[in-house]
């Protein structure tokens, strides 16, 4: 199957089931639902209905782990 990525639009490739992080939730709870949903990303929304600050994503999280002193990793279950 070949794919005309000249044509191809990101609302063919976007996921519809869309997963939010809270600002005040733990990492680990938004990285286990990425997991458990197969997503890289979570909406992060704002204070305000209308507002959306930011996102999180895997990668996010995989630098901050890195960013760390190795031995974190011992920690990691």
């Amino acid at each position: 199957m070949t794919i005309d990525l000249r044509r191809l639009r990101a609302k063919d490739v976007m996921h519809q089931d869309v997963q939010w992080a809270e600002a005040h939730e733990n990492l680990r709870s938004a990285g286990r639902r990425m997991v458990t949903h197969g997503i890289r990303a979570l909406l992060v929304p704002g204070d305000d209905p209308s507002d959306l600050p930011g996102i999180v994503t895997s990668k996010d999280i995989v630098n901050l782990l890195g960013s760390q002193d190795p031995a974190v990793l011992d920690d990691l279950q």
